[in-house]
């Protein structure tokens, strides 16, 4: 069985994280930035500026995307799929 959305719990923490100065969303970004440039998701014109900002602040947006790429990488789904690129759904 896999899992497709947030717990009640984890979307109220969520929730609470982005309304402290946005700290969840901006956590948020970095990964999935990771994740578009394996080809598993589209990031939002709004995800794109801001991953822009943190990595000009000090390169944070690319450091924060390092880690959650090396897992990415390690999983068997995506080392099967290869390089293949990212088709939204239609």
């Amino acid at each position: 069985m896999r899992k497709t959305v947030l717990t009640t719990w984890e979307t109220i923490w969520y929730v609470l994280g982005c309304i402290w100065f946005g700290a969840s969303y901006l956590t948020k970004v970095p990964a999935k930035k990771a994740m578009q440039d394996f080809g598993l998701c589209q990031m939002t014109l709004a995800e794109q500026a801001w991953y822009i900002v943190l990595c000009i602040w000090f390169g944070m947006g690319y450091f924060a995307k390092i880690p959650t790429a090396k897992a990415l990488s390690e999983l068997p789904l995506v080392q099967s799929q290869g390089s293949a690129a990212y088709a939204p759904p239609r």
